[in-house]
């Protein structure tokens, strides 16, 4: 077992070699018996195991209750017609958060559409004319 094992091991199983599988635990041993500095990996990992044990967040008992309790609506809500998910769920999970009225949801979206078509009709097609006025420059056409 090389060092870069040992240390794969010793975070995969812990600092207690009793837990590990008998077959690594026997080559880990040896392992440290050739090298006792690896002594010292495993009271870092002891270290580690006590911090991280010291800094569970206690188990929130409503949260399991919250994700039931969406899950089952984001279920209840599949069975609206017309809306297989995707962009109509979408919009409609977005309508339901707003508290906007509809009619001002929809000056809003008119306006926004709206807005669209006039810069879209606005444009100029100008790209054969600056083609043009590149090809008169480049030739000596225009000065």
């Amino acid at each position: 077992m090389t060092t870069e094992e040992f240390q794969d091991f010793l975070s995969l199983y812990g600092s207690d070699l009793s837990t590990w599988p008998d077959d690594i635990r026997r080559a880990a041993e040896a392992v440290i018996a050739a090298d006792p500095s690896m002594n010292s990996l495993i009271a870092s990992e002891k270290v580690f195991e006590e911090i991280a044990a010291a800094r569970r967040v206690p188990a929130d008992d409503g949260f399991a209750a919250r994700v039931v309790a969406a899950s089952a609506h984001k279920a209840s809500r599949k069975g609206r017609p017309g809306c297989t998910g995707g962009l109509a769920g979408f919009l409609y999970d977005l309508r339901q958060m707003l508290p906007a009225p509809v009619p001002s949801c929809a000056v809003l979206s008119c306006a926004v559409l709206v807005g669209f078509a006039l810069g879209w009709l606005a444009q100029t097609d100008s790209s054969s004319e600056t083609v043009l006025q590149s090809v008169l420059y480049l030739t000596g056409g225009i000065v």
